[in-house]
């Protein structure tokens, strides 16, 4: 589909009800992917992605007066330790950083803990949140990556910002499953190496992938994980190992530490690590698949009993995923624009007042 079309499909005057867009977006992302972007895509009131991804998260509407409140109030508690933090973010690529300005960051994440004291939440800032703000504030501008943010940690993977990244734990433990069933040659020799995925992959699973790929890589895993649930994140990382089996058995020849710092990590293409996940999804016993979806969000797998919300609405089930992607390769469905659905209608307010411009 051309830009011109997904316009038709985001158009607020279709009568289609938001399940229904929710639908045809996630079987567009999946067999064709949003339009390329122009440029950086925080720097227009239109771009297709940020508005894909609002819709995607369920964000109704921009309070741009809540969020110049939270930030008239300035450094947080826990500002320190943010600002620690924000200056080696996006360090491994210069479009990111282009794109995305460190005072940004800082703004969003004090602003977001300020909420988080207010409402009185057990999620407090931890290492790790900068990454995952980072590619909202890409595609869209800084008001409304703090409400998407927000809503992402809050409503989605609660259990990956909590204190001890219980979350994060968890999927690594999934990965392991998961590795053992869909190449378990690849992972009885990376364990003979004595690597497990809690060194090897902690990184790539707790920043969603955000230090481990190219910006326009990225962008495109990102579509796929909010169309199709955040769980997908574990299988994403154990696909990019799968990917360069043959090349993972090389390097290591001189040394297991290799396979850490394999460039070729970086090098792997989006639409390739989605093709290789929905592949490996098939092969994932219903039981297993059932704790990956809960993983992010349930408190079962949090080392404390703490409150949580109930489980997001965009998680689609192993079979509703299998029939949708066998739908795609068998009919090949372009979708006529006029038989899309009707977008969240969004009231937005993009205002950046230079004012807030603190980073000390």
């Amino acid at each position: 589909m051309t830009r011109v079309d997904y316009e038709k499909l985001l158009d607020p005057s279709n009568s289609f009800t938001c399940d229904e867009i929710l639908g045809k977006l996630r079987s567009l992302i999946l067999s064709e992917g949003l339009p390329d972007s122009e440029g950086i895509e925080n720097d227009r009131e239109d771009g297709i992605r940020g508005r894909v991804w609002k819709i995607l998260l369920r964000i109704p509407r921009i309070d741009s007066g809540l969020y110049l409140e939270l930030v008239a109030r300035k450094k947080c508690q826990l500002g320190d330790k943010i600002r620690d933090d924000t200056f080696r973010t996006l360090g491994k690529d210069d479009k990111f950083k282009q794109g995305v300005a460190e005072v940004k960051l800082v703004r969003v994440l004090n602003a977001t803990e300020h909420y988080l004291r207010e409402i009185q939440s057990d999620i407090s800032y931890v290492q790790g949140m900068s990454f995952m703000l980072a590619p909202f504030l890409y595609v869209m501008p800084e008001v409304d990556a703090f409400f998407c943010f927000r809503r992402f940690i809050i409503s989605y993977c609660p259990n990956y910002v909590y204190g001890m990244l219980d979350g994060v734990h968890a999927g690594l433990a999934l990965m392991e499953e998961i590795f053992e069933i869909c190449e378990p040659e690849l992972h009885h020799y990376i364990l003979r190496g004595q690597l497990t995925t809690s060194v090897y992959a902690f990184s790539s699973l707790m920043s969603f992938l955000v230090d481990a790929l190219p910006v326009q890589e990225l962008m495109i895993v990102w579509d796929f994980l909010l169309s199709h649930g955040v769980h997908l994140i574990v299988v994403c990382v154990c696909a990019r190992y799968i990917l360069l089996k043959e090349k993972i058995f090389e390097v290591t020849k001189a040394g297991m530490s290799k396979m850490t710092y394999m460039p070729e990590l970086r090098q792997l293409k989006a639409r390739d690590i989605i093709h290789k996940t929905m592949e490996m999804i098939k092969l994932i016993p219903d039981e297993l698949f059932d704790r990956l979806v809960k993983h992010p969000w349930h408190p079962s797998f949090l080392k404390k009993n703490q409150k949580l919300l109930p489980p997001p609405t965009m998680t689609l089930s192993k079979m509703m995923m299998l029939a949708q992607q066998d739908k795609l390769k068998s009919a090949q469905d372009k979708s006529d624009p006029k038989d899309a659905a009707n977008a969240v209608k969004e009231e937005e307010d993009d205002d950046e007042d230079e004012d807030m411009d603190w980073g000390d």
